[in-house]
């Protein structure tokens, strides 16, 4: 399981970089689909993973 959380870790950190690019080009809804799916994956992931910067 340590495993997977390490995964959905870095996938949020890259759609965080996605999202970011994304609004940076002016592409927000993108963006707002992008940060939808990081929501998504946060949630799933266990509380000691969790981000403190949140999307």
């Amino acid at each position: 399981m340590p495993e997977l959380a390490a995964e959905l870790h870095f996938a949020i950190i890259l759609l965080k970089n996605y999202a970011k690019f994304d609004e940076e080009n002016g592409d927000i809804e993108d963006a707002a689909f992008t940060r939808m799916h990081i929501a998504r994956f946060e949630a799933a992931l266990p509380s000691q993973w969790r981000s403190e910067d949140a999307a």
